[in-house]
């Protein structure tokens, strides 16, 4: 029954988790991936586009070299990641859109009638402009998204008007304008979809946001944070049945019942949070701390008997260090138990409770490890 913790099993420090807070995601090394895959591919047809056809088409000679220049920067910074990804999607969505604008209002105001202009705007033009509407939801939050796609819709609307309208007015023929009308349309139709979608998406979100804050209300201890006895009590069943070792470490904070009777309970309650942060500081990674109840808290340890008695020595130690305005020092009782065979959590905690009793008939203060 020894009270003093050996060095080893250092807890995880908050530089490690700094370090780790810039990493990214998983999704965004996959868009990442994704969009430099798109640009390996695109941005060679762009060049050769301009080299085959440069020469014989004005607007492919002017916009497809700076163009396929933009968009090799681009890559360039997202492959040395000296652009995240989500600023790489803005830049992208901001050129995208302003190419495919520019080749509309070429297509329209260069072509000799609104016959010929009708002809030169392929489907794949106004298919162009659906993908940046998906784009600009897929790739921004809706807000954004919806104020983008507005503005692409709305610059669409004044470089067609502005080509159709005056001749209309001139005395041509209004069939010409008829398919223009049925396009832009059909594009606003899609924009009202999308942002309809966005905004179910979102709520969906907002929806699941909730029901995963509610969940960890639900096993999380309103005092001090930490996991509650329900949190312990599943992660503990569940460690039992895996194939690693699992130990509990039970503590109770020595003569609490005298500090909330002299003190009052919001000294009390104080002094449990600072219990709770010092054991939690003193924890390593793979093991869970929490507050069972009253002035009791559990650790969930892994790696095995010896390495559970030296965290309970480091944080007994970590414990006596704590010094309350107004208690004074702080400090605990420690029982370690080891599961053993099929041991099931109860019989196991039925150990650890033990070990604690014995830590406090032998002077308060120490750990015990169970028999």
């Amino acid at each position: 029954m020894g009270d003093a913790g050996t060095p080893g099993d250092a807890p995880s420090t908050a530089a490690t988790a700094i370090g780790e807070s810039g990493t990214p995601t998983a999704g965004e090394r996959m868009r990442r991936r994704v969009y430099l895959l798109a640009l390996l591919v695109g941005v060679p047809a762009v060049f050769a586009t301009w080299a085959v056809r440069g020469e014989t088409d004005a607007f492919i000679g002017v916009l497809y070299l700076p163009f396929g220049a933009l968009l090799t920067l681009l890559g360039l910074g997202m492959l040395t990641r000296r652009l995240s990804v989500a600023r790489a999607e803005r830049v992208a969505l901001v050129t995208v859109s302003a190419f495919v604008l520019a080749q509309v209002a070429w297509l329209v105001h260069t072509a000799p009638d609104l016959a010929s202009a009708q002809l030169a705007l392929s489907e794949s033009s106004f298919l162009n402009v659906v993908i940046l509407f998906l784009f600009s939801f897929l790739a921004l939050e809706t807000r954004d998204g919806v104020r983008l796609s507005t503005a692409i819709y709305a610059a669409l609307t004044v470089i067609i008007g502005s080509r159709v309208l005056p001749e209309v007015l001139a005395g041509a023929p209004v069939t010409g304008l008829l398919g223009f009308v049925r396009a832009l349309v059909a594009l606003g139709a899609i924009l009202l979809l999308l942002r309809g979608l966005a905004h179910l998406k979102d709520q969906l979100a907002a929806s699941e946001d909730d029901a995963q804050r509610l969940e960890g209300l639900a096993h999380t201890d309103a005092l001090t944070g930490l996991p509650n006895r329900r949190a312990l009590q599943a992660a503990l069943t569940e460690r039992l049945s895996g194939e690693d070792d699992c130990s509990v470490i039970v503590i109770d904070v020595d003569h609490f019942k005298l500090v909330n009777d002299a003190h009052g309970h919001e000294v009390g309650d104080a002094v449990l949070r600072a219990v709770g942060t010092a054991l939690e500081q003193e924890t390593r990674r793979g093991d869970l701390v929490g507050r069972w109840g009253g002035e009791e808290f559990l650790v969930l340890a892994s790696g095995g008997a010896d390495a559970a008695q030296r965290l309970a020595g480091r944080a007994r130690e970590a414990l006596a260090r704590l010094h309350h305005p107004v208690v004074g020092r702080v400090t605990a009782s420690f029982g370690v138990a080891t599961q053993r065979g099929a041991e099931s959590p109860h019989e196991l905690l039925s150990r650890a409770d033990r070990a604690v009793y014995e830590a406090k008939a032998a002077g308060r203060n120490r750990v015990a490890k169970a028999a």
